[in-house]
């Protein structure tokens, strides 16, 4: 068999005498190739290597992923002790400006709240009684719904509403002094209306 390839061989290099070398390799290695010697025998077991190499794989990305959540976590935290030390100083700030400056009670009679700060060019007493004229205008109002009161905050501001009427809106170093008179003052105002 390999003298006939090799008489072919010969044969087609007297024909082609002018023929590219490319063509000529080309072939011969065609020739040189075997096709029983390039059948490849399928292993039973790749997949279950593959199988394995993937699982491997995602359970470092799992493990990955948890350490990149640990990390998420603990800046979180260092983030948090950051803000309650700010807060804690805004607070210390504030109340000691609290000790000079008195503050302008809201509805004098029954006072809601107090306002200590000038904002949009009122002073604080234009800005109380503004806001008391409004309450009590909204408290002699018949047809008055106290379940449409509501606080609306964002991250800068808190506004007082009734219905899409913002009563007052209170900036949130403003409010920093003590969270817990915000809610009192919610309340009193729906006891008050």
């Amino acid at each position: 068999m390999k003298v006939i390839r090799a008489f072919c061989l010969c044969w087609l290099l007297m024909l082609a005498g002018g023929v590219s070398a490319q063509l000529v390799d080309k072939v011969l290695s065609v020739l040189d190739e075997d096709s029983v010697n390039t059948v490849t025998v399928v292993k039973a077991d790749s997949d279950s290597i593959q199988l394995s190499l993937i699982r491997q794989e995602l359970e470092a990305a799992r493990l990955n992923e948890a350490d990149l959540r640990m990390e998420m976590e603990q800046m979180k935290l260092a983030g948090y002790a950051a803000d309650s030390v700010k807060l804690a100083l805004q607070k210390q700030r504030i109340d000691s400006l609290r000790t000079v400056t008195p503050g302008i009670p809201v509805v004098e009679k029954d006072t809601l709240f107090y306002l200590y700060a000038k904002r949009g060019g009122h002073t604080p007493q234009q800005r109380a009684k503004d806001v008391s004229n409004v309450i009590e205008a909204l408290g002699t109002r018949f047809n008055l719904r106290p379940d449409s009161v509501y606080l609306e905050s964002t991250d800068i501001v808190t506004d007082l509403m009734y219905g899409e009427k913002v009563i007052i809106s209170f900036q949130k170093t403003q409010t920093t002094h003590s969270e817990a008179e915000g809610y009192q003052a919610e309340t009193d105002l729906y006891s008050g209306l």
